[in-house]
């Protein structure tokens, strides 16, 4: 009985051993990045460092004027990209601490706190808006903390340039495959990674053209449906789909990449990394392919990185009016691990008035106000999922979004809480 049961777990490990199997690869690549005409166009841009209040600031803060002309950093001296008057794009940049500086091992001074970008179009259409909050060596070169806070945010603006593709005509990415795994006696595995070598190597020469790409998406797409051995459907569709999407990013097509990566991740397993790296690299090429900007900030400021600007009349619970200029900050403040703090948080946000150039109230309970604005547009400020948000009614008693790059559009039934319209 006992020489029975060794034999039979010799079988099952053997069978492990020499069973089917499929994985996922990387290959780095380098590529000429592909641009929509509208980021080819782009010759010319501002870096504008917008201060804030909280910058420990050695001079009295002026929330009218902004800090780009103290940036001493060589590079932006001598970068002949820089206009000032009618750049293609401009770059603000600002920074809220959320904790005291501190020194690193190296002797440098560490920032931490909320780092706003926003990147605007000529007519100030929205091409890039985000916050973090991390910690950055602040660029120490003057006794002035505005010149060294200038310097550091430069320095950011251009990485942010850089990482974004916008300054960058080629770049290294990591791309991931699907491959087999113990495929002696199956002649279609070692065919579908045969394929993938040569794929590989034309990718990576850029030695294809578009006959080439179809020609090698119709053969992975002949193995949909086959079985070999123990590998299991999802499995199987994991490699093939991750090839398809593979493809789509090199024909530049990123909607069907998507679509294809969709599939290939229902094959992933919970730890896997490789559906998080090839979403990323899809996404990063959908930003720098955009083509139109819709939405615009409509009144650009010394403080629109930190604050959505309106000016018009705000009614405080439909009883008390101010007119002027107001404020809402345009980010909700990021969560110490760096990221967007969940819109399941409770966030509201506060509203500043200014009557005749001054601040003359600040209240915690923004959603309580309603803005008529000189435009003419009705703004509400309502609760998206745990989270209130400010919203732009439109003619057909539906809304969206202000000044900010979403399309969605909402309706809400008790006029408090936004509900995503259905198709």
């Amino acid at each position: 009985m006992i020489k029975k049961l060794f034999t039979l777990l010799f079988l099952l490990i053997t069978f492990a051993t020499f069973a089917q199997k499929t994985d996922t690869e990387t290959k780095k690549i380098k590529i000429p990045v592909p641009k929509s005409d509208f980021f080819n166009a782009i010759k010319t841009y501002n870096i504008i460092i917008q201060g804030h209040k909280n910058w420990s600031y050695t001079e009295g803060y002026d929330r009218n004027k902004t800090y780009q002309h103290l940036i001493a950093l060589p590079e932006y001296k001598n970068d002949k990209k820089i206009d000032s008057i009618n750049p293609d794009i401009k770059i603000l940049t600002g920074f809220i601490p959320t904790a005291s500086r501190s020194i690193n091992s190296n002797g440098q001074t560490v920032i931490t706190g909320n780092f706003n970008y926003l990147i605007l179009g000529k007519d100030n259409s929205i091409i890039f808006e985000k916050t973090i909050n991390t910690s950055a060596t602040l660029n120490v070169t003057s006794k002035s903390n505005e010149v060294n806070m200038a310097n550091t945010l430069c320095r950011l603006a251009y990485n942010a340039l850089d990482i974004l593709l916008i300054t960058a005509n080629e770049k290294e990415f990591t791309f991931n495959y699907g491959l087999f795994e113990k495929t002696e006696g199956f002649p279609e595995l070692e065919a579908f990674n045969a394929k993938n070598t040569e794929l590989l190597a034309k990718l990576e020469t850029l030695n294809f053209d578009d006959a080439y790409l179809e020609e090698s998406q119709t053969f992975y797409k002949s193995y949909i449906g086959k079985q070999f051995g123990k590998i299991k459907e999802k499995e199987l569709n994991k490699v093939i789909y991750l090839n398809l999407s593979l493809i789509e990013i090199f024909k530049v097509n990123f909607i069907k990449a998507n679509e294809y990566l969709a599939v290939a991740k229902e094959g992933a397993g919970m730890l896997s990394m490789w559906p998080g790296n090839a979403r990323s690299i899809i996404a990063d090429l959908e930003f720098i392919n955009q083509t139109t900007f819709s939405h615009k900030v409509e009144n650009l400021n010394a403080t629109s990185v930190y604050y959505i600007n309106t000016v018009g009349t705000a009614t405080y619970k439909e009883k008390t009016s101010f007119t002027g200029f107001f404020e809402i900050p345009r980010f909700k403040p990021s969560g110490s691990d760096g990221n967007i703090v969940s819109l399941d948080s409770g966030y509201t946000p506060n509203f500043l008035i200014y009557e005749k150039g001054r601040l003359t109230n600040d209240y915690p309970n923004s959603n309580k106000f309603h803005i008529k604005t000189d435009s003419g547009k009705e703004l509400y400020i309502m609760k998206l999922k745990s989270d209130y948000v400010m919203v732009e009614k439109l003619s057909d008693n539906t809304y969206k979004r202000y000044e900010t790059k979403s399309d969605d559009i909402y309706t809400s039934p008790d006029n408090e809480k936004l509900e995503l319209k259905k198709s």
